[in-house]
């Protein structure tokens, strides 16, 4: 998505919070940013997120550090080790940099500490986070066009090595026919 596509359609947002007052204050800085058009949806567990995420219906996500038994990390390798490649942004109240480092590790888009999120900062961290996923995309797209054509030469290539191999062998072959000639001679 380019930046002008991405203005152009609704942003569709899950929230994974176990805390109904941070879904609510994710509502109101998404609802202030005038630019974009948000679709928040919110669950509340880490087992009903991994059911919604499975649907693929949003274009980012954004997970709680804290899901109860478990955590946003856990679910950011468990959605990926799904084939999931919606970017995921982990939100918690700890400032911890050993949680960025988990978090980016795992493949997160970007880790923000509540509390110190205004409007200006969520909306270019999903921006960056969707524009970030494009090109990956685009990446992939490109990958498998050149692994395709890749695998068309090694074809064609082994084809002439063949047809080549098979020019020897009759080429040795009709060679030894005036070979044994000149030798009785």
């Amino acid at each position: 998505m380019s930046a002008e596509s991405v203005n152009k359609q609704t942003i569709r947002i899950l929230l994974v919070e176990d805390d109904e007052e941070d879904f609510m204050l994710l509502r109101i800085m998404l609802r202030r940013i005038r630019e974009q058009d948000y679709q928040l949806d919110w669950t509340r567990t880490y087992e009903s997120a991994i059911e919604i995420i499975s649907q693929r219906r949003h274009d980012i996500l954004f997970f709680d550090y804290k899901l109860g038994d478990h955590n946003g990390i856990e679910l950011l390798n468990e959605i990926s080790a799904k084939g999931s490649r919606t970017p995921v942004i982990l939100l918690t109240g700890l400032g911890d940099r050993k949680i960025d480092m988990q978090a980016m590790a795992a493949g997160a888009a970007d880790y923000l500490v509540k509390g110190k999120v205004d409007e200006v900062l969520l909306e270019r961290t999903i921006r960056y986070a969707l524009e970030r996923k494009q090109h990956e995309d685009q990446i992939r797209k490109l990958n498998a066009e050149l692994e395709s054509k890749v695998q068309i030469r090694t074809r064609e290539l082994q084809k002439t090595v063949d047809e080549l191999q098979q020019f020897i062998y009759v080429s040795t072959h009709d060679l030894q026919e005036p070979l044994r000639m000149v030798n009785s001679y």
